[in-house]
């Protein structure tokens, strides 16, 4: 799985997690490196929830660029007044003023419990995210067995509602104490959250039960691929333009692609799940938008073995 890991840092820093999920990472790796990792679901998650923690805790954004995030905070002190703070507008003439509709570049209302907590009064998400683990590590609330959960203080539990919560399923959370300008102008009010079970690692069972509750043999792991062994392709003129190459395996054409997206900051601004196509890739993709999954779809027709 470490082949995969540089690509699923770039997905996790682009990612909306209150939407994402291990599963859908894994079925974009899986497209895009044409391989099979159902075998591996749950070393697969291990591995995502390892890595979101790390970025998080090395003080990292999870979800653009460092220069997407021009927008400053507003600290709050214990004696602060009732009057309603204002967000910082983006920087004119910057990356995050073009990215002005997106949510996560955007400076959000904190709730009364998460302002208790990281001490700010509006910030962007992924501000947020860097204080909470602030504070958390200030703490000393991560679980020294198992980083990948937090044991929730009485600040904490006001904003998270467990005892002990997951590092992943936390940033879903943060959703109900997130609120944009028109949000905060209709409802400046924010609701508590219950106190729901604490999250748990789920153990591994060697056997999945069948339909009448009979179990059967867990699928065997595939072995992986030795690359030298994946079969070489010829690329087309337009596509051997895009790569660099006229001739090799189907996983390092996507990743070369990627390279060029990168390259020519080709990458949709407002969902990076998606590539806006100049004219080169217009003429392999046939679309002025395609999507990361359905991307492999039209590389066949550009493959030849």
């Amino acid at each position: 799985l470490s082949t995969y890991l540089p690509r699923l840092k770039v997905l996790l820093r682009e990612a909306n997690l209150e939407q994402v999920s291990a599963t859908h990472l894994r079925k974009q790796i899986e497209s895009e490196f044409q391989v099979d990792l159902r075998p591996q679901k749950q070393p697969f998650k291990e591995l995502v929830h390892s890595t979101l923690t790390e970025i998080f805790t090395s003080g990292h954004e999870a979800h653009a660029p460092a220069a997407a995030h021009q927008a400053s905070s507003t600290s709050a002190t214990a004696s602060s007044t009732s009057s309603r703070p204002s967000p910082a507008p983006a920087a004119v003439n910057s990356p995050a003023a073009s990215r002005a509709k997106n949510p996560f570049s955007v400076p959000q209302y904190l709730s009364p419990a998460l302002v208790d907590v990281v001490q700010i009064k509006t910030a962007t998400r992924p501000e947020v995210i860097k204080a909470l683990w602030k504070y958390i590590k200030d703490h000393k609330l991560q679980d020294p067995d198992d980083g990948r959960f937090i044991f929730c203080d009485a600040p904490l539990k006001r904003v998270l509602g467990k005892n002990r919560a997951n590092a992943f399923a936390m940033n879903k959370i943060l959703g109900a104490h997130l609120r944009t300008e028109a949000q905060y102008s209709e409802n400046p009010h924010f609701s508590e959250i219950p106190m729901t079970e604490d999250d748990v690692v789920k153990p591994r069972t060697p056997g999945v039960k069948g339909a009448k509750g009979t179990k059967r043999k867990a699928a065997a792991p595939r072995k992986k691929r030795d690359p030298s062994k994946m079969p070489q392709y010829r690329l087309s003129p337009d596509l051997a333009k895009v790569c660099g190459f006229e001739q090799h395996t189907r996983p390092q054409v996507v990743k070369q692609i990627w390279v060029y997206v990168k390259a020519n900051q080709l990458q949709d601004p407002q969902d990076g799940r998606f590539i806006l196509c100049n004219d080169l890739l217009r003429r392999i993709f046939e679309t002025d938008k395609v999507s990361a999954f359905s991307m492999n779809s039209h590389l066949s027709r550009h493959l030849t073995r």
